[in-house]
């Protein structure tokens, strides 16, 4: 458990570190972006920029921002043949990637944060939480370890893959529309609510709408969604077993 928490440690550092410049200009101005879209639609049909909008706007970019990051927390060490590398270390190739993750989406509340920062300095919108402890622990546990367990699940199947850029492309965008950031399912068919309703964030939003509004953090909507993204995260964890297990019998480390 220690090692983990320093993995973790150590792959907060990479972000923090100034020479990713990639990573803070998608940081910093994919919530802008984001934000001016929302304006533009809430403009057009004569709406008020509301706090909802600004959620699902932030929502929006830190989802894209987890997704992408994550599915390629695999192929990062393919992609730099150090695969080999690290499966021989101590540490178990799983939670060497699940740190990572983790990592990643504790990274990914900034752009929901930047979003209601943005929001406040050029639109003048006023935010208010009734629940602002029970919030915080909402988005700390509930939207990171859902970010995580969806994240780890990417991040394997495009490590698989003998097409992984295309394929991150095919599976993130409509996975963002089934993860409940947008999705309604007042007018959404059967098919497309049973997707939603598998899904960790739908609930883990869902949970933090409520917590927002003043009620209890203990709801059913947090309960749901730990228990799904447990369940994600056992379904990662024998998925990589039965991955090293192939590595190490055909040595096809770096090979896609």
């Amino acid at each position: 458990m220690s090692d983990l928490v320093l993995l973790i440690i150590d792959n907060l550092k990479w972000f923090i570190n100034l020479k990713n410049k990639i990573y803070q200009f998608i940081l910093l101005f994919e919530p802008l972006f984001n934000l001016l879209i929302s304006f533009l639609i809430a403009y057009t049909s004569d709406r008020q920029l509301t706090a909802e909008y600004l959620l699902y706007s932030g929502l929006m970019s830190s989802f894209t921002f987890c997704l992408y990051s994550c599915s390629s927390s695999f192929l990062i060490e393919k992609w730099n043949g150090t695969l080999e590398l690290i499966s021989s270390t101590s540490t178990p190739l799983k939670n060497i990637i699940l740190a990572r993750n983790i990592a990643y989406s504790f990274v990914a509340l900034i752009p929901l944060v930047l979003t209601f920062v943005y929001a406040f300095i050029l639109f003048r919108v006023e935010i208010t939480v009734i629940n602002l402890i029970g919030s915080l622990f909402s988005i700390l546990f509930c939207l990171t370890l859902s970010m995580a367990s969806i994240g780890c699940i990417f991040s394997i199947i495009l490590g698989n893959s003998k097409n992984p850029l295309e394929l991150q492309n095919i599976l993130v965008t409509p996975f963002i529309l089934f993860s409940g950031v947008w999705l309604s399912n007042d007018n959404s068919s059967i098919l497309l609510n049973l997707l939603t309703n598998l899904t960790p964030s739908k609930w883990a939003i869902a949970s933090f709408r409520e917590t927002v509004s003043g009620n209890s953090f203990f709801n059913t909507e947090t309960f749901i969604s730990i228990i799904i993204s447990i369940t994600f995260l056992i379904i990662y964890h024998f998925m990589m077993n039965y991955y090293e297990k192939k590595l190490k019998n055909t040595g096809s480390y770096n090979e896609y």
